[in-house]
């Protein structure tokens, strides 16, 4: 916890938390107010599956995806919060533990660059997976065109919601796939 501001004092709150040096300055009361710090894990799991190598605009959807992780990864690394990368296709993820260095964000960020869209989706059996392999409470952000079974990826996602973990699922569609009629 770190202070974070006073506030005057109000019959009925904790007596404990009266800022006595205020008190003795000014004679009034007033209650010192803290802010906690949470120690948020966030998951960044990103598709690298062939279809998410499709796109018609200049860049395919696996590069939208990527720079969509890196800003998203920026702000949880600057906000002093923990980011873990998955990247999945047909095969078991690649992964990267959960850290709130900027050195390791570079790391996930190299990650992604490296990696290349190829191979079959398997969203549904590899979110089980993960779900299965994290632990503690965390923000799951999953960026993929969901191009599997529907039904088994929303089974897959609340396996996540079953363990108490918050979900973020973007879709990324080319407009190409959005307007079929072209």
């Amino acid at each position: 916890t770190e202070f974070s501001d006073h506030r005057p004092y109000i019959p009925g709150d904790d007596p404990r938390r009266i800022d006595w040096k205020v008190l003795g300055r000014t004679e009034r009361c007033f209650l010192r107010q803290y802010q906690d710090e949470t120690n948020l894990r966030v998951y960044l799991v990103v598709d690298r599956s062939a279809s998410m190598g499709y796109g018609t605009i200049g860049r395919t959807k696996y590069e939208y995806a990527c720079k969509l992780a890196a800003a998203l990864g920026y702000i949880v690394v600057r906000n002093r919060d923990s980011l873990g990368l998955h990247l999945y296709a047909s095969g078991p993820a690649e992964t990267a533990p959960a850290r709130h260095t900027l050195l390791h964000l570079d790391h996930c960020l190299e990650r992604l660059q490296r990696s290349r869209p190829d191979g079959l989706t398997s969203t549904a059996e590899t979110l089980h997976r993960i779900a299965e392999g994290i632990r503690r409470r965390a923000l799951i952000v999953v960026l993929s065109d969901l191009m599997d079974d529907q039904e088994a990826v929303i089974k897959s996602l609340a396996h996540f919601r079953r363990q108490h973990h918050d979900v973020i699922l973007f879709q990324i569609l080319d407009p190409a796939e959005l307007d079929v009629s072209k």
